[in-house]
Parts: structure tokens; sequence; C-alpha cells
């Protein structure tokens, strides 16, 4: 029962954990992106294709930050709730929750001159495509990054851990053997007593 409530517990804790990761990246992102817009419109290049490229790469930052912080949260949880490890199907749903991290970073590329937002109408159509092909390429690329750690975390999941109950070498397998083998000894030399 115990090890019930504790992966109950912890996937509660990690969805409030991701919901105010997702909320705080948000922030930090839109704020980069105002810092950066700033930056270049100082310059007098506000609507120069090089912007484009520079707020791709701030955006996939903040999603790479996130996936990080998400993945160092799993682990940490992991320690009271094993489950989370070596229950492929919360493996499964937590490798969905950080693709969705890499898809919404494209999101924010599409949206960002989308529409009739002003900027969209001084960017060309080929250079909007072109930053959006590499949002796809970089989400690809971070995806399959996505599936490594998953694995490492499953196979992290998949190690013994200890059991507490050893204390010492003598309590463990090897102690057990040597155990078993007096044992052994001792029957062997009171048999050879009955003989006699």
């Amino acid at each position: 029962m115990s090890g019930e409530f504790n992966i109950h517990a912890a996937r509660r804790l990690e969805a409030r954990q991701l919901a105010a990761l997702r909320e705080a990246s948000a922030v930090e992102r839109c704020e980069e992106l105002n810092r950066l817009l700033c930056a270049f419109a100082a310059k007098g290049g506000a609507f120069s294709t090089s912007l484009l490229t520079e707020e791709l790469k701030v955006i996939f930052a903040a999603a790479e930050k996130m996936i990080n912080t998400a993945i160092a949260n799993r682990m940490e949880l992991s320690a009271s709730a094993p489950e989370l490890l070596t229950d492929q199907r919360y493996l499964r749903e937590f490798h969905r929750v950080l693709d969705e991290m890499a898809d919404g970073a494209v999101i924010s590329v599409q949206q960002r001159h989308a529409g009739p937002a002003p900027a969209g109408k001084f960017f060309s159509a080929t250079a909007l495509s072109a930053v959006l092909r590499e949002a796809e390429k970089k989400a690809k690329t971070l995806k399959t990054w996505i599936d490594i750690e998953i694995e490492k975390m499953a196979l992290k999941g998949m190690t013994p851990r200890p059991t507490g109950q050893i204390t010492n070498v003598f309590h463990g397998p090897v102690g057990n053997v040597a155990q078993e083998s007096t044992n052994v000894q001792q029957i062997a030399t009171n048999n050879e007593k009955t003989i006699e």
C-alpha cells in the first residue's frame, strides 16, 4: 500500500512541477524574445532574417532547458517512487510529455510570425518557410535525444537496487554459500560419527 501511495503522490507532484515549469519557461522565453527584438531594433535590424534565426535559437534553448529540468525532476522523484522508471506505462506517458515540449517549440516558431501579425508582413514567405523547416529539423533532433534519455531512464530503472537488508558481506549471497557449506560439513561430520 505504501508503494501505491508513493507512486500516486509522485505523479501528482510531477504534474504540478510540469505545469509550473511550462509556465515559467513561457514567461522566460517571452522576455528573452522581447530583449532580442529590442536589441535588433536598436541596430535597425528588427525585420532582418537573422532575427528569425536568433528567435529560433531562443525558442529551442528554452525547450531544451525545460526538458532537461523535467528529466531531472523525474529522476529525483524516482528515488521515492521507483515505478516512475520501472513501469513502462509511466515512461511512455513521460516520453509523450517530453515530445510535446519539443513539438511546442515548433508551434512557437510557427505562431511567432503567423497570421496578420505586423511582423509577418516584413518577412518573405521564403524566409519564414526556411526557419520553419529548420525548427522541424531541430525538433526531430531533440526527439531523438529524448528517445535516448528515456532509454537511459529505463535502464536505470532495471538496475537492481539494494534492499537495505544487506548489512555486511556475510549476509549476502557469499555469506549464504559459506553458511550452507558449513552446514553440509556439520551434517557429514555427524553422519561419520553415526556410522562409527
